[in-house]
């Protein structure tokens, strides 16, 4: 699965199976981000895993809607 299930964003899965061909195809060096969201555990314990899975989902969207200009 080179996708994640919950946010459907690539993994890195995809990246450790893809990454020669990126660097054949692509004059450029690829980077990719790790992300931690502060006070996650915290919501999940207190307003339960569907709150925690909302902001995984969220932050995922707004990561896919600001690329990093190249």
């Amino acid at each position: 699965m080179s996708h994640d299930a919950l946010t459907d964003i690539f993994n890195r899965e995809y990246f450790e199976q893809n990454k020669d061909k990126y660097n054949r195809c692509i004059d450029v060096p690829i980077g990719i981000i790790l992300c931690d969201l502060d006070e996650l555990k915290y919501n999940n314990d207190n307003f339960g895993h569907e709150r925690g899975d909302l902001l995984i989902i969220e932050t995922a969207k707004l990561l896919n809607r600001y690329p990093p200009n190249m």
